[in-house]
């Protein structure tokens, strides 16, 4: 079980690696000429407490006690919450493959894979 000190309003698109890749190389072959501004982005986003309940999960971490700071919008200057429009990459075929918290859990999951092959 999770436990939190206060309610934290901030959610954020994050994208997996692999899925940027994707859409950059999808796009190479789209746009032939001059400029054209495409928004590479996910659909969902994730708030912090499922980020850091992921990266426990992950961990096998049992009993986190999460210690929020910076209020209920994060530290000073941050964005809580944003959106990418994405109609127009979605329009000529192109979407991420994995959801905001997919993306989290994926990368979670390298970081402590890659961190393991080191130790051997």
């Amino acid at each position: 079980m999770f436990f939190t000190s206060l309610l934290i309003q901030i959610f954020k698109p994050y994208m997996h690696i692999s899925d940027l890749v994707s859409g950059i190389m999808m796009m190479k072959d789209v746009v032939n000429s001059g400029v054209s501004i495409y928004n590479i982005g996910v659909d969902t986003k994730s708030d912090v407490t499922s980020i850091a309940n992921i990266i426990c999960e992950e961990m096998n971490l049992k009993d986190v006690q999460y210690n929020y700071t910076g209020g209920n919008i994060g530290w000073k200057g941050d964005v809580p919450s944003f959106d990418y429009c994405l109609d127009k990459i979605h329009s000529v075929g192109w979407s991420a493959k994995n959801s905001s918290d997919e993306a989290v859990r994926r990368t979670v999951k390298e970081v402590l894979n890659r961190k393991h092959h080191k130790k051997l």
